[in-house]
């Protein structure tokens, strides 16, 4: 189930009261309404609002209704993030060759290629991240970071925002950095001179730290609506089914296609592949050669 508007509805017994359960699915926070039950209304529909910052950030929910009693009658997943580009963006730019319904469905089928191409949502959460130390200065990431909210060291708090220094993401942003001042930022890779010489790592190896932060794209890259308009008009045209663009070469005579191998491997959309290729994630860890 997907939701655009935090508003979820279920269709169950009438005049009925339910408990409410969702578990969010990025960074596992279990929310409970036990002490808050909630009734459905004469014709059994339940309405069920998702939690305040989420009007704010991406979620994913593993929704469960019981009643009273405890016996579990509904469970189902709830998806509440931001479309690559909006329905009516989408009609307007297939000129009215599509309605608003088929919109939804070409831009959630548009959205989920996407993902599958580049190996990452463009989703925007508040979440906690977990880092064995590495034993430098800053602490690589699988997310991209926007902002830090406070750093856990061995499960104890050693900053919080608001502090006389602070945390910042790192120059590429999958990453966090401490900055204490003038010259701090990787301190562990600078020459040694009298000011830096006793510096210890931010980060000390084998030991874990948990980061509250802001993660993912505030906004959807312009490219990456761009690419969702070009795969809905693939889709609602039927231009899928034909990878002609991917075609290398081909002789009349026989009648013969030869196709470039990404032809299996990608979109169907040579436009569509290039643009995306800045955004496939690579591994920034080490490897051992």
């Amino acid at each position: 189930m997907e939701t655009l508007t935090g508003v979820v509805a279920v269709t169950l017994s009438p005049n009925t009261l339910y408990l409410i359960r969702m578990i969010d699915q990025n960074h596992l926070e279990v929310i409970d309404h036990e002490d808050n039950p909630l009734i459905s209304d004469v014709n059994g529909v339940l309405t069920i609002q998702l939690p305040e910052k989420y009007t704010k950030y991406d979620g994913w929910f593993a929704l469960e209704v019981s009643t009273i009693s405890g016996n579990i009658v509904y469970l189902d997943s709830v998806v509440s993030t931001r479309p690559y580009v909006d329905a009516q963006a989408a009609v307007d730019y297939m000129k009215g060759k599509i309605n608003l319904e088929q919109a939804l469905e070409y831009e959630h089928v548009a959205r989920q290629l996407i993902n599958s191409i580049v190996g990452y949502e463009f989703i925007f959460t508040r979440k906690d991240i977990h880092v064995v130390g590495n034993g430098s200065d800053f602490a690589t990431t699988d997310d991209r970071i926007n902002k830090v909210f406070s750093v856990r060291e061995n499960n104890v708090v050693v900053w919080e925002d608001g502090g006389d220094f602070f945390y910042k993401p790192w120059v590429n942003l999958y990453g966090v950095v401490r900055d204490a001042g003038f010259n701090t930022d990787n301190r562990m890779e600078h020459s040694i001179t009298w000011y830096n010489r006793y510096d210890s790592p931010q980060f000390k190896f084998g030991w874990d730290y948990v980061f509250d932060v802001e993660a993912g794209w505030p906004v959807i890259p312009n490219d990456i609506r761009l690419v969702t308009l070009l795969l809905i008009n693939d889709i609602a045209c039927g231009n899928n089914r034909y990878f002609n663009k991917y075609i290398e070469s081909w002789r009349t005579s026989g009648q013969s296609i030869y196709y470039m191998p990404e032809v299996i491997g990608g979109t169907g959309n040579l436009y569509v592949d290039n643009i995306l290729s800045k955004y496939v994630l690579g591994s920034i860890r080490p490897k051992v050669l």
